[in-house]
């Protein structure tokens, strides 16, 4: 973390969550938090991104906290890449100035665990409020979540209002609960005023005590401009559980012309996530990793454009001796390729591995070095492309090698990658 010894602590958080803040660990080049330092995110997609911030605390009033570096990963990535410890180490990268993104030389260690939503007693993990007493016993089923309400807004169309005069907004209530308000969309450049695009999800877990409400509960929808209401829908609870979890739709609101699009999906414990858990919220972790998941065979095929250089008047030619160190997604861990010695045109022969694919948007980063005996090696650059970019081009791709200063070099790396 630099020569200034840093106070550090992190910022999470998970897709458009809130960020939880940690603690502050002081004057530490190595901070640990403590097992009890957790926070519960509730998880939609294992695509979801997890976003972490590393900062230095100043103690003035007027100084800002030092921005020390940032990563993002999916869910996914962690728990199909993490260590049998259930760690996932992933390194901070900070922007420079010109743009360019260079590593911090930091490393954060996660540690996380994905627990399904059940009807089982998981009372010391998953409440929507703190740990109970044993005063509190009596009410753990009015607290343990049981399932998960997703909302999304995505449209109104033919807004009955002046054009210049619009400034639209949906709120959505789950009964009597307001769970929150899409944005304002007024008359503006770029912008259909009268037929305003929210796509604003809003998400809630459900209790117990609400998933046994039935259809005495409802989700509405409650379009405004300006404050002033122009109509509402209601979706029963009911209903949504009777159309499979999902209902979409678009629909007719208020008295005019205008009408609604949305979506409310809502995910519970279902008979078959009863059995994947096999009625023990402890197999939570077991049922994550069952989960099936393709692997991709990553390989590094050959190079080209490298050339003899010669070192001095009297020494010999120089001709490279390539090898490459390879990185899949945001793990830090690293394969190092043979070294194709005394050759400009380097050919490797069953160089690869294979790993989870959990997204196509995976970052292949290759390392070019060139190996020297007696002085230190040589570095080419790194040649960076993602696994979905070498599938579409018919599973082998040739990816320029950038240097240090991210100046493009004229040599080329083949990157390989099939489904297995």
């Amino acid at each position: 973390f630099g020569h200034d010894v840093p106070d550090v602590y992190l910022n999470i958080s998970l897709g458009s969550q809130a960020p939880w803040k940690t603690s502050t660990v002081p004057d530490n080049l190595n901070p640990t938090w403590g097992e009890d330092e957790s926070h519960d995110f509730l998880v939609c997609s294992k695509e979801q991104l997890i976003f972490i911030e590393a900062y230095d605390e100043d103690s003035g009033s007027l100084d800002k906290d030092d921005f020390l570096g940032e990563a993002c990963v999916t869910v996914a990535e962690v728990l199909l890449m993490r260590s049998k410890e259930k760690t996932f180490e992933l390194e901070l990268f900070r922007k420079e100035k010109k743009g360019s993104i260079k590593s911090s030389g930091c490393y954060v260690t996660l540690s996380l665990d994905l627990y399904p939503l059940t009807t089982k007693n998981l009372s010391k993990s998953l409440l929507l409020t703190a740990p109970i007493t044993s005063a509190d016993k009596q009410d753990v089923n009015a607290t343990t979540i049981i399932g998960l309400l997703t909302v999304l807004v995505s449209q109104v169309h033919d807004l009955p209002v002046p054009k210049k005069e619009a400034a639209s907004c949906v709120k959505v209530y789950y009964g009597d609960q307001e769970l929150g308000t899409t944005s304002v969309v007024t008359d503006c450049p770029g912008y259909d005023a009268l037929n305003p695009i929210y796509a604003c999800p809003f998400h809630l877990p459900i209790s117990s005590a609400q998933g046994a409400a039935g259809d005495k509960t409802s989700v509405k929808l409650q379009l405004l401009n300006n404050e002033n209401v122009l109509g509402d829908i209601t979706i029963a609870q009911g209903d949504i559980v009777k159309a499979g979890g999902t209902i979409r739709e678009t629909r007719m609101i208020g008295s005019g012309k205008a009408s609604v699009s949305f979506s409310v999906s809502l995910s519970s414990a279902s008979a078959e996530l009863t059995k994947a858990v096999a009625g023990d919220a402890t197999s939570a972790t077991d049922f994550a990793e069952s989960t099936s998941t393709p692997q991709v065979r990553v390989s590094i095929v050959k190079g080209f454009g490298f050339v003899v250089k010669r070192k001095g008047r009297l020494r010999k030619k120089d001709i490279p001796d390539v090898y490459c160190l390879v990185k899949f997604g945001s793990s830090p861990s690293t394969w190092r390729t043979s070294t194709c010695k005394d050759t400009v045109s380097p050919v490797w022969d069953n160089e690869y591995r294979d790993y989870p694919l959990a997204s196509p948007n995976q970052i292949i980063s290759v390392d070019v070095w060139d190996a020297n005996s007696r002085t230190k090696d040589d570095y080419y650059g790194n040649a960076r492309t993602s696994v979905g970019k070498v599938l579409l081009n018919g599973g082998a791709m040739d990816v320029e090698i950038m240097d240090a200063d991210n100046k493009k070099t004229g040599l080329f790396i083949t990157v390989g990658c099939h489904r297995i």
